[in-house]
């Protein structure tokens, strides 16, 4: 995770007695959450019509395999005719084009092919293959 985004969401490492952080603290998503894995598309910040993200700079995004760590799934709240905020870089969000980004997929991951398992990073609820939080880092 980008150190700048770490130091504003406020994370620090280990701060749970088994080594954990908190699912809250990584904005873990269940996969009813992200539906199918989290991407630019599937983002309330994501207009469809013009590829934007309602809060990154420069605002133009992969809808498919494009995602940041300020998903939220959803209907997108981006209304036509407004102008992309840009308030935080891409790098300071983590965006990345390797989406769409699941457990599974993690470098945390320790639950093989089962559909819930242990996270390495992520503790305090349990952890499904299908879903993700700011933590992912690609295998």
């Amino acid at each position: 995770m980008n150190a700048t985004l770490r130091k504003v969401i406020g994370l620090s490492e280990h701060e749970t007695s088994d080594g954990k952080i908190p699912s809250e603290k990584m904005v873990y998503l269940t996969p009813e959450q992200t539906g199918g894995g989290c991407h630019c598309g599937g983002c309330m910040f994501f207009q469809k019509g013009s590829s934007e993200c309602l809060l990154t700079a420069p605002a133009d995004c992969n809808a498919e395999k494009g995602v940041c760590a300020l998903f939220l799934g959803g209907e997108s709240i981006f209304k036509t005719g407004m102008e992309p905020q840009k308030r935080i870089t891409k790098d300071e969000a983590g965006y990345v084009e390797d989406a769409p980004t699941r457990c599974g997929g993690c470098e945390y991951w320790e639950g093989g092919d089962a559909d819930s398992g242990p996270c390495a990073k992520v503790g305090g609820t349990t952890i499904y293959r299908d879903g993700c939080c700011n933590g992912w880092e690609p295998k």
